[in-house]
């Protein structure tokens, strides 16, 4: 596959920037959208792109090779349940489970507003300051990603939430940007990302916790953090060889992209 396949060039105007979660980007009513524009950065851009194709193909490949190795460390030594197992179970709370996830239709608006520190959810406007009955901290008011989803393999389903940076992973927007997003004519669309979502498979540890609410027990579970999609971020090793490899390639690209490139 040549390197104009694998690294379009695309030129977008009035984006939503938001800086929550790093840096990401969205669209609007106003978003343009051109892809190869024929302009004279982008020809630079594809002179470069040319030069370095061997370099972006092994780059590409070297990642591909990462992220296998997470998945066949995972799979290796992890035991996984199915969703029968977890909906029976009465004593263990933790669970690993392969299986299929759909966002629930409920008009979800993907956030609350929390306590800064410890999550814990609050009626407040964004930024003000809160005198936290949790965690006993004076902190703010902030966004943050909340997403009710459906869970099932061919065994079953539950309904499940996820919070913070595993919501971010199956909604692709962090709170900031579904604030912005909810206030705005065009609201984020279920539809359009389940289809995003149909046809992968999930590797999730899922928290089961039942509670007592006016004498009937409530069963609850929870998508933990760091454990969603078929990869283990805690069980990757930084001094891997593919890892090496891989920041060995893109230095080579820096280096070519900026031949005159003196010290600083």
């Amino acid at each position: 596959m040549a390197a104009e396949e694998l690294m379009r060039i695309i030129v977008a105007i009035k984006l939503v920037v938001s800086r929550h979660y790093g840096i990401s980007f969205g669209s609007t009513s106003s978003t343009s959208i051109v892809i190869d524009p024929q302009i004279p950065v982008a020809h630079k851009l594809q002179k470069w792109r040319v030069t370095n194709q061997d370099n972006i193909k092994e780059a590409l490949l070297v990642i591909d090779r990462m992220i296998k190795m997470q998945q066949s460390s995972i799979q290796a030594g992890t035991k996984f349940h199915t969703v029968a197992d977890v909906a029976r179970a009465e004593n263990a709370n933790k669970f690993f489970l392969k299986l299929n996830i759909q966002i629930i239709e409920t008009g979800q608006r993907f956030f609350y507003i929390a306590c800064d520190n410890c999550h814990a959810s609050y009626d407040a406007i964004l930024n003000w300051s809160i005198d936290c009955q949790r965690c006993h901290e004076t902190t703010v008011a902030k966004p943050r990603e909340r997403v009710m989803v459906n869970i099932f393999d061919n065994t079953g389903s539950l309904d499940a939430t996820a919070f913070g940076e595993e919501a971010v992973k199956i909604i692709n927007m962090n709170a900031t940007l579904a604030m912005e997003m909810n206030n705005a004519v065009n609201t984020p669309s279920v539809e359009r990302m389940n289809k995003t979502l149909k046809d992968k498979k999930f590797l999730v540890r899922l928290k089961k916790t039942v509670k007592v609410y006016q004498e009937n027990n409530q069963t609850q579970y929870t998508i933990l953090k760091k454990r969603l999609a078929f990869t283990d971020e805690d069980s990757f090793v930084e001094s891997s060889t593919p890892q090496k490899k891989l920041k060995q390639v893109i230095s080579g690209v820096e280096d070519e992209a900026d031949p005159d490139q003196g010290s600083h």
